[in-house]
């Protein structure tokens, strides 16, 4: 097949005269060929002599057939090597005695159909640029010459593809043997690329490649390309990727086609004179696609390769885009068994271009149950008794749980779990959580049936989203402990908080989300581990609005698991990761999305968003009052601390301490950068100290002694507190509080009074010379009808600016506040630490020996010697051409490497979410890493805890679920916990449900 090209006869009968070379590149000498790889490079010039001769193991054959370089309005002295481009446009990469480049082939895209008296007619090219040309020679003996050496050439090239294969075959031989010496047969993991049996028909090479990027590419389209790649194996196209429209930097994803497997035998992956060739195209609607830049890979790179991204220079026929090169960045690796299951899932959902195909892996969805109406709901008493929803516990008896009391029930529900489902990523510890009950939720069932609420609800903890059952037609439901409740997250990070949110459940395949009620967001970092907590909490709509109405209760219990209490503190040593949910659907996402940032949807203009922003930038005005106050007590040397010795008294300790360090420091200014960083600490130790005066243990946070009894004992010790426990204190406590509140808002309302009437004053002065003006402006503004905010441009980009501010500030009161307890026992020690050290560095001698050395060397007479002698020469070395040329080069160097990483880095994000995208859905949601939300959730006076008994039966995992985060490169892999908690697929027998 092909196109006949009559290339010596043209359409009337005139010759086309061209020169026909083979040569050989090699990888030892200098020599620039035309694919830009450095090479040696030589061509037949003997008839006697043959290139087979010199062939060296790695050298690669190529065929070129090279045109007359035209002269057309030249001069006689004309200089052929300055001229960049053809009469076609087209970049020259080879001049030769007046020759120029016209066509290029490896040996094996020569395939010979007939060899005549005077020529020789054979298929060109690979793939769809095959071409069927007939070349013709001055005589017999010139053709046969040429097909003598391409026989030759070929003869040689078998006997290679030979010589590698048995070494192949030996060294992965070799590799076996060595793996079962020294592992147990049941634990070797022999590499895919391993001979299957001696029979070469039955070897294969099994590679997994990826198609990572290209970059500057020339433009083809203007000033601009649509790329896309095809790879072909030998004659063989194995693999194309889609285009990218009007993209020179081009990235491809799993969405796009950058992942394929080459599979073929050892055979036939050795036959070839190259191992995989990668041809970028331009795609053009309306004419022939045309080749950017082509590259070829050898056998033994491909072999050697590990997934590491490496770096091809394409052999172009037009300049770069940009004065850089044009490059194809490639991965590949070994292939194994898992690849082939993803490549084969990819391939067979890419026509109905479905996303979140892993879905069920790591998400758990509301779980409904039938309904019947004409099912009774209650049995008359005494006492009266209710159906148990969602359904009676199938390990008992039918009859014992299908009907209870309101007692029993609610006994019932607070039975250990029986039925749990891990999952999430991170290997600090497990986070247990049990949804337990809800109460006095809103009726969202509006229907004139006159149901009740389907209440769900949806949990969110780092890069896991799960739900419990749905419990049908109740305001107060209740889940029992054989329902799908209880959930086991594996922990990534201790700042990470549970988001919990409550709806009312609609049915599979509705348009929109279910109906969000309520939600709210437990901040566990102070949690004690190894302690039940039965935490009681209000359920609110909002997570922004300056006064938020309750829309119900929920309980649930928790319990913390570390394994090792100081990886949590070196988990600390850098940010929370950056945790994103995604959903196969919009209404999943907005269900999340209520889950995670309430009813306000910031994206958007929200005027109200902006007030609120406004009233939390205001209270931060509000400490002042409390700094001035503990100012005044420390100043003043107010008692403050209580010392218990037969009496009460109260110390003032921290006026003690600052009377100490001020005259300390007074006398020797040497230690002020200590006692800087001594006065962070001290700060970080009062507010802890401040926040454990608060008698709700609830407020409370780990203690300073605490953490370090922690961090020597490698564990976090349990805690036992009472439901109700200081309830009088607390009140007495809150009341003072609202008390001085309330003062403090007087005040300011006062003082907003007195700017008001000064304001008022000042604009009725105003108003006598602006009356006219101003009447003539209510004129003229028109009313009803749609009204689009002109101020939208400007607001939206406040807003967003505002709520970046507040999220900041929010962050810094939580590390100061104890809120995150971790980071602030690590800056206290670390401020303490570093104290100590900068105590011992004489900061006034180094300050007066740099003064002296600064002032006696610049400030001297001797300064007139260096205008005279010195400048000047370095003037004359600075203005030099070799100085302008290195600091060029510098800067070139600095721009590559810059545009490098920037590159990298887009791959890496556009590959991670495009993989996301792909394996979980769409929809994506980002996951707050620190304390950001604007409040911060208390659990109610009933709230108890409890050490957790040892006694207590081990929980029953019948599911488990992947976290959404993902590692590594190519084909991503879930970010588990490995092997400390063992991961068993059961959920068609467990039931799980899935949204």
């Amino acid at each position: 097949g092909g196109t006949l090209v009559p290339t010596v006869r043209g359409t009337f009968g005139f010759k086309k005269t061209k020169r026909v070379t083979v040569e050989v590149y090699g990888n030892e000498e200098d020599d620039t060929p035309t694919d830009g790889v450095s090479s040696r490079r030589f061509s037949k010039q003997d008839a006697n002599a043959s290139l087979a001769d010199e062939l060296r193991e790695d050298d690669r054959v190529v065929v070129r057939i090279l045109k007359p370089r035209k002269h057309w309005g030249l001069s006689r002295d004309h200089d052929d090597s300055s001229d960049e481009e053809d009469e076609d446009g087209e970049t020259t990469l080879a001049c030769e005695d007046g020759w120029v480049e016209y066509r290029k082939y490896d040996l094996d895209a020569i395939d010979q159909i007939e060899l005549d008296k005077n020529s020789f007619e054979a298929h060109f090219g690979v793939g769809n640029h095959v071409e069927v040309r007939e070349l013709c020679f001055g005589s017999k003996a010139e053709v046969d010459d040429f097909n003598e050496e391409l026989t030759k050439l070929r003869e040689v090239e078998k006997e290679r593809a030979k010589m590698k294969l048995e070494a192949y075959r030996a060294s992965v031989k070799a590799e076996t043997d060595e793996k079962e010496k020294t592992s147990d047969e049941a634990n070797v993991k022999t590499r895919d690329l391993a001979l299957g049996d001696e029979d070469a028909t039955k070897e294969d090479v099994k590679l997994l490649v990826e198609i990572v990027s290209a970059m500057d590419l020339p433009a083809y389209d203007g000033k601009s390309s649509d790329p896309y790649v095809v790879v072909y194996h030998g004659r063989d196209e194995v693999h194309r990727t889609k285009r990218q429209n009007k993209n020179l930097n081009p990235v491809w994803t799993v969405d796009n086609g950058s992942l394929f497997i080459l599979n073929v035998s050892a055979t036939d992956f050795f036959s070839s004179s190259t191992g995989l060739t990668f041809l970028v195209k331009d795609y053009d609607g309306l004419s022939s696609n045309d080749v950017i830049g082509k590259v070829s890979i050898s056998q033994e790179d491909l072999l050697q390769s590990k997934g590491e991204r490496k770096e091809y220079e394409l052999a172009t026929t037009k300049k770069s885009s940009t004065p850089l090169k044009p490059l194809l960045n490639v991965r590949v690796r070994p292939a194994v068994e898992s690849d082939f299951k993803f490549i084969q899932t990819l391939h067979s959902i890419q026509k109905s271009k479905k996303e979140g195909v892993y879905t069920d892996t790591a998400f758990v969805g509301p779980k409904p149950h039938s309904v019947t109406m004409l099912k009774r709901e209650t049995k008359s008493g005494p006492p009266v008794l209710y159906r148990v929803k969602p359904g009676p516990d199938p390990s008992r008896d039918v009859y014992d749980t299908k009907w209870l009391s309101e007692e029993q029930i609610n006994e019932e529900s607070m039975s250990p779990s029986t039925n749990w489902v891990e999952c999430g990523s991170g290997n600090l510890g497990r986070l247990f959580v049990e949804v337990i009950s809800c109460d006095n939720l809103p009726n969202m069932d509006t229907s004139a049936m006159g149901g009740k609420t389907d209440a769900f609800a949806c949990l969110i903890y780092e890069d896991a989203i799960v739900s419990t059952d749905v419990i049908n037609d109740t305001n107060s439901p209740r889940w029992m402990p054989w329902s799908q409740r209880a959930f086991a997250f594996h922990v990534m990070h201790p700042s990470s908080q549970i988001l919990i949110g409550v709806f009312d459940y609609d049915g599979e395949g509705m348009l929109d989300a279910h109906d969000p009620i309520g939600r709210v967001s437990i901040n566990v970092t102070n949690f004690r581990a190894d302690t039940d907590y039965i935490l009681n909490y209000d359920l609110f709509e909002s997570t922004l609005d300056d006064d938020r109405k309750s829309v119900g209760k929920i309980k649930v219990r928790v319990r913390l698991e570390w394994k090792e209490y100081r990886n949590v503190l070196k988990a600390c040593l850098s940010p929370p990761p950056a945790c994103y949910v995604n959903t196969p659907r919009d209404g999943a996402f907005k269900s999340a999305y209520f889950v995670v940032h309430g009813e306000e949807n910031l994206q958007v203009l929200d005027t109200k968003a902006i007030k609120s922003y406004r009233t939390e930038l205001e209270s931060y005005l509000g400490i002042i009052p409390s700094i001035k106050e503990a100012v005044m007590t420390v100043l003043l040397w107010r008692g403050h601390y209580e010392l218990n010795i037969g009496a009460k008294i109260k110390l003032p300790l921290h006026s003690i301490l600052c009377f100490f360090l001020s005259t300390f420091v007074v006398e020797n200014l040497n230690y002020i950068p200590a006692f800087s960083l001594f006065c962070i600490a001290w700060l970080l130790l009062a507010t802890n100290e401040e926040r454990q005066r608060n008698p709700s243990p609830w407020k409370h946070s780990l203690t300073f002694s605490e953490m370090w009894y922690a961090v020597l004992a490698n564990s976090s010790p349990s805690i036992e507190i009472a439901d109700n426990e200081n309830e009088a204190a607390i009140r007495r406590y809150e009341e003072a509080k609202a008390a001085e509140a309330k003062a403090q808002v007087d005040k300011t309302l006062e003082m907003k009074k007195q700017n008001e009437e000064l304001g008022n004053y000042m604009a009725d002065e105003a108003a006598e010379s602006l009356e006219d003006s101003t009447a003539y402006q209510a004129t003229s503004v028109g009313g009803g009808g749609l009204q689009i905010n002109p101020l939208k441009p400007i607001l939206l980009p406040i807003q967003r600016i505002l709520g970046q501010v507040c999220i900041g500030l929010r962050i810094v009161s939580s590390i100061v506040s104890w809120d995150e307890s971790q980071y602030a026992f690590i800056i206290t020690n670390a401020c303490i630490v570093g104290g100590l050290i900068l105590m011992f560095i004489p900061w006034s001698f180094f300050l007066r020996w740099i003064a002296r050395i600064l002032v006696w060397i610049l400030t001297g007479p001797w300064m007139k010697l260096v205008d005279i002698y010195v400048l000047p020469r370095l003037e004359e070395k600075d203005s030099g051409m070799s100085k302008v040329k290195a600091l060029m080069d510098q800067k070139a160097a600095t721009i590559i490497n810059t545009k490098q990483q920037a590159m990298i880095t887009k791959e890496q994000y556009m590959k991670y979410f495009a993989m996301k995208r792909y394996m979980f859905g769409k929809y994506v949601v980002r996951v707050p890493q620190f304390k950001e939300y604007r409040y911060s959730d208390v659990p109610h006076a009933e709230s108890y805890a409890k050490p957790h008994s040892p006694d207590a039966p081990k929980e029953n995992i019948v599911a488990v679920k992947h976290g959404q985060k993902l590692v590594g490169d190519m084909i991503m892999e879930w970010n588990d916990a490995g092997d400390d908690f063992e991961k068993v697929e059961k959920e068609e027998e467990a039931g799980v449900g899935t949204e």
